[in-house]
């Protein structure tokens, strides 16, 4: 899959974060720790009640080892869907 075909930056982050889920556990409580949030923010921002900060959407980019082209475009999705 292409993530630039992807059109919402939580279904993006989704397919980064699946495909490291195979090999890491505890992915989404590990983000939490990185951010310096709650695991329960992670939930609500990836269930849609809430989002990230651009900030912390740069953030979880590092952590999941998103390349630049590609993070830059989820930074666009972020600022379109606030």
């Amino acid at each position: 899959m292409n993530v630039f075909e992807i059109e919402d930056y939580k279904k993006a982050l989704n397919f980064f974060m699946d495909r490291q889920r195979k090999t890491q556990k505890g992915l989404s409580r590990k983000l939490a720790e990185h951010l310096g949030v709650h695991a329960t923010m992670i939930s609500q921002i990836m269930t849609g009640t809430k989002d990230f900060t651009e900030e912390q959407m740069i953030l979880v980019c590092e952590f999941l080892g998103i390349p630049k082209l590609e993070s830059n475009y989820l930074l666009v999705l972020l600022q379109q869907e606030r």
